[in-house]
């Protein structure tokens, strides 16, 4: 990768970092250590450039794929099985009421529930 490539991604990191800094409408931003602050104690970057190879590519292709197919099987990320309570997420109770799309005393009458098979609306 030729070195002008990098100088030119390390220059726009440092102008992105340092325009949330900027004055905007004639008045400096609050920051950490004050109005206005300084552009140097209000952004902290990490990064590396890497070289994208073939390799990569394909990696990342299989990565995503089994990511799909994970979530084909597990219903969108649901634990799904016993009647009653054919869905379950992992999180909290209200993260479980959306992604079943009903709150936890909703009516428990549905065929696919009954069942205890899991449906994605």
């Amino acid at each position: 990768m030729p070195a002008q490539y990098l100088s030119q991604a390390a220059q726009r990191i440092v102008k992105e970092s340092h325009a949330k800094s900027d004055c905007v409408n004639g008045q400096f931003l609050d920051t950490p250590i004050g109005k206005g602050g300084k552009v140097d104690d209000t952004s902290v970057v990490v990064g590396e450039i890497i070289e994208w190879t073939e390799a990569h590519t394909q990696i990342w292709s299989e990565v995503r794929r089994n990511r799909r197919w994970k979530d084909v099987i597990s219903c969108g990320g649901m634990q799904c099985g016993v009647a009653r309570h054919p869905c379950s997420c992992e999180g909290d109770d209200d993260e479980k009421s959306r992604f079943r799309g009903r709150s936890e005393d909703a009516s428990e009458d549905s065929s696919d529930e009954e069942e205890g098979v899991c449906s994605i609306a």
